[in-house]
């Protein structure tokens, strides 16, 4: 919930490279299995992607940082958010949606996740379903076992 910035998302690069472990509140059955240094950071040219600490960081850990030059190629960071949003966003209470016209009505009065319990939604929704489910890429394998199979 921080303001974005370079900080943020160096921040989120050592959550990504770093091994995760979650207590038993989360109530995962699965590891979350995907951790290390990436080849590539692919972004958008939003400023905190166009920082010298993010380059140095990058430099430092030799990821080649590719920012998209057009909106019609950032299917790469897009297309998992929208399955994180129609597949689990969408299913919690006060769930608004990004289109004003089609709002439910009385949502924000529905909302009654902490950032807490949204975070463990996200965390076991990533872990149990998403890296289990078929990479459309391969469509013979889930998005964890395509990880594995690269590492």
């Amino acid at each position: 919930m921080e303001a974005r910035s370079s900080d943020v998302v160096c921040l989120a690069l050592r959550h990504a490279i770093l091994p995760k472990q979650y207590s038993s509140a989360y109530e995962l059955t699965q590891a979350w299995g995907t951790y290390g240094i990436p080849q590539y950071l692919y972004t958008d040219g939003g400023k905190e992607f166009n920082s010298n600490h993010l380059e140095q960081v990058a430099n430092e850990l030799k990821i080649v940082l590719c920012q998209r030059r057009y909106p019609s190629e950032g299917g790469i960071v897009e297309r998992p958010f929208g399955t994180f949003n129609s597949e689990l966003l969408s299913t919690l209470p006060g769930y608004t949606g990004s289109n004003v016209q089609k709002r439910p009505k009385g949502s924000q009065k529905e909302a009654s996740l902490t950032l807490e319990q949204l975070e463990r939604l996200i965390v076991r929704y990533i872990v149990e379903h998403y890296n289990q489910s078929l990479d459309p890429r391969t469509g013979s394998q889930t998005r964890l076992g395509r990880w594995e199979a690269m590492h």
